[in-house]
């Protein structure tokens, strides 16, 4: 399945190329909100059928964080698992999670960039 979210995007933290798996840190440090980890573990499953290793690399977590953030992710159907090959993938809802999601974040980032224009 192809992910719309291909393309680099900003996140608060990290500039992310999800197709190279590049990491470009922002100057900005700053500790990720829940919603903003969710985003990036379904981001990371979004590309196809993925290891746990391969979302706790991704998304920046510890194994213990993972295994958190996973079970309430398979509780709210956002991501789904594959006895089968132990791999896991972003449900339709988990994708239109990441779309609203990121629909929001752009619209807050314009939003603050227009402001910061203004009080130049």
């Amino acid at each position: 399945m192809h992910s719309p979210y291909q393309t680099q995007r900003k996140c608060t933290t990290f500039y992310y190329r999800t197709e190279s798996n590049n990491l470009i840190k922002s100057p900005g440090m700053r500790y990720r909100t829940r919603t903003e980890i969710i985003a990036r573990i379904l981001e990371v499953a979004s590309e196809g059928t993925v290891l746990k290793t391969k979302i706790m690399y991704g998304a920046f977590l510890s194994h213990q964080q993972l295994k958190d953030y996973l079970s309430l992710l398979l509780d709210r159907e956002l991501i789904q698992f594959s006895k089968q090959g132990q791999t896991y993938r972003t449900t339709e809802k988990g994708l239109h999670f990441l779309h609203i999601y990121t629909t929001l974040n752009d619209m807050l980032d314009k939003k603050s960039r227009s402001d910061n224009k203004n009080i130049t």
